[in-house]
Parts: C-alpha cells; sequence; structure tokens
C-alpha cells in the first residue's frame, strides 16, 4: 500500500532544490556538526518542505529529536503525515517534545475519606475533581469550585469491587442527557481494557496498558497507532497529556482518564 505523504495541493516542485526558509535559519545558528548534517541532508530539496519534514517522512527518529531541540517548528502538516504513517513512537517524539498549544495536561493526585475516594485532576487549565464512595456508587465530576459537571451512572449488575472487572458507566450532564458509555472489561489486569462509546453507541476510543514502556495508552478504536492519550506514573501520582480529543468531550476524557486508572490497577 501507498502512502501519499505529500499533499500535492500545498506544495509544488521547485526547479531546482533550495533550502526552507526554517533550515536557512537553523544554519546560521546550528550549534553542532550533527544539526549541520541533518539540515544538509533533509534541508535541501525539491519539494520545498522543511527537514524537520522530510525528516519525518523518512521516519529518522535521531534527526527529528535533533531537529525539534533546535527548535524545528511542528506544523498540522507534519502531524498528518506522522499519522499516516502509523508510527507510535514518531508521535510520541513530535507530541512530546512539541506539545501543540491546545493540548490538554494534568496531574492526578489520589486521595482517599472514610467515606469517599477523590482524583485530583491539577492543570494550567484549570484543577478538576472526580469523586466516588470508598464501597461503590456513581462517579460525580467537579470543576475546580467543586461544582458537579457530569455524573457516570454505574449500571446495576456491574462488577466493579471484584477482581474481575465487568463494569459500565454512563456519562450524563446535569439535564440527565447522556453524554456516552464507559466499558471495563478484563479476566486479568494485563488484559484489562477501558472502551468509550459516544452517545450514538459508536466506540471511539480504548485504554490498555503498555507494559513495555509501563504506561496507559489511549487510542482510537479505528486506528490502535492513533495515541489519543498517555498516562505515566511517576513521583506518586499519574501524569497525563491528552494529544487529540478523537471527538472526546474534556469532560468525557477527565472520567476516561481516571477510569482508565482504576481499571488497569496502574
Amino acid at each position: 500500500m501507498t502512502i501519499n505523504l505529500i499533499n500535492s495541493d500545498s506544495y509544488q516542485l521547485a526547479q531546482e532544490p533550495c533550502f526552507h526558509e526554517e533550515d536557512r535559519e537553523l544554519l546560521l545558528h546550528a550549534p553542532d556538526r550533527e544539526l549541520m548534517e541533518i539540515v544538509m541532508k533533509y534541508g535541501k530539496n525539491s519539494l520545498r518542505v522543511s527537514s524537520l519534514h522530510l525528516a519525518v517522512i523518512h521516519q529518522d527518529l535521531v534527526a527529528v529529536e535533533c531537529l525539534l531541540k533546535a527548535g524545528a517548528k511542528v506544523t498540522q502538516e507534519i502531524l498528518e503525515v506522522a499519522n499516516r504513517l502509523e508510527n507510535i513512537e514518531l508521535l510520541y517524539v513530535l507530541q512530546e517534545m512539541h506539545p501543540s498549544p491546545n493540548q490538554y495536561r494534568c496531574s492526578v493526585v489520589k486521595s482517599e475519606s472514610i467515606l469517599k475516594t477523590t482524583y485530583a485532576l491539577e492543570s494550567d487549565q484549570g484543577d478538576a475533581y472526580v469523586t466516588k464512595g470508598r464501597f461503590g456508587g456513581n462517579y460525580e465530576l467537579r470543576n475546580k469550585d467543586l461544582n458537579i459537571e457530569a455524573i457516570g451512572k454505574v449500571r446495576l449488575g456491574s462488577r466493579g469491587q471484584e477482581p474481575t472487572w465487568d463494569k459500565s458507566i454512563d456519562l450524563y450532564d446535569l439535564n440527565d442527557v447522556q453524554l456516552g458509555l464507559f466499558v471495563e472489561e478484563s479476566i486479568h489486569t494485563k488484559d484489562a481494557m477501558v472502551s468509550f462509546y459516544d452517545d450514538g453507541g459508536e466506540k471511539l476510543a480504548f485504554a490498555y496498558y503498555e507494559e513495555g514502556n509501563q504506561e496507559i495508552l489511549l487510542v482510537a478504536s479505528n486506528n490502535y497507532a492513533k495515541v489519543i492519550a498517555r498516562i505515566v506514573y511517576e513521583n506518586s501520582n499519574w501524569k497525563v497529556s491528552v494529544y487529540q480529543g478523537q471527538n472526546i468531550t474534556l469532560r468525557a476524557m477527565q472520567l476516561f482518564v481516571i477510569l482508565a486508572i482504576e481499571a488497569l490497577r496502574f
């Protein structure tokens, strides 16, 4: 299968290979020989694209990391190329080293009292809280002022207190309009999966534990290489990076993160 990595409407072949304007700047301020060699290798081309764009097409992770550290810009076209290549490692480098301005990040801190468990989602974009009863019950999503914004209602018959998970949670707003459905299921912890369905019943994403990197990945259901969010445990709490919404609202994503942390015993 051939993957079209250059949009013919956006790029025109030059008469002669030439350097992209960004690469000229990188060459002028190149701090070392490695960066200069990378720019010379990828920068001079007939497509009039940057060296970073071409390095992504060639899936050259070393070059991509070096260019990003030097200040190369990640455009929407470059992200689209990486998504079409379905290279998780490449997407991770692009998204972690050069997060988009609207990317949601937070730290999750868990606390427990006699009657309830609280997950604080601490973010520069505004804190949020997910609470539930210590012995079962529904989930409540609250904003920074502790006002309830959505409720995750656990369906009757769901088993959420046993080692074997089989639980369904309907997400509703305060007007009792359904926003989506979460389904947790597994026989063994390592095989656990949390899926999210929209209000029309379409499966949009699921979460699973990536044992090799010791992290939770939320991926698109129609493209397992498309990472929507990543959860990493460090310094006694969870670090969350949400890269792309996949048509999942922020409220649903916040509860999605908490359910993934709980269900995957992470």
